[in-house]
């Protein structure tokens, strides 16, 4: 995954996902990354994927990084 993907930092969308994944030291399950990434997903929002086709724009996001942590 490169900063090329087009997934994109996106408020409140990301945050909030984010902030629910710190719950796991609270006994809280940690919410799937699917609920983030599909449509109909609780954080879900468009905002998530840049206009841009992959692999054509650079844009850095901390997110790509919660994805290869979740995948490993």
């Amino acid at each position: 995954m490169s900063h090329q993907s087009s997934i994109v930092d996106c408020d409140p969308a990301y945050s909030d996902f984010l902030y629910m994944t710190y719950g796991i030291q609270n006994g809280v399950d940690v919410p799937p990354l699917k609920d983030l990434l599909m449509k109909g997903g609780k954080y879900y929002d468009d905002c998530l994927f840049s206009k841009k086709r992959p692999g054509t724009y650079f844009n850095y996001s901390n997110f790509n990084y919660g994805i290869i942590g979740t995948v490993v």
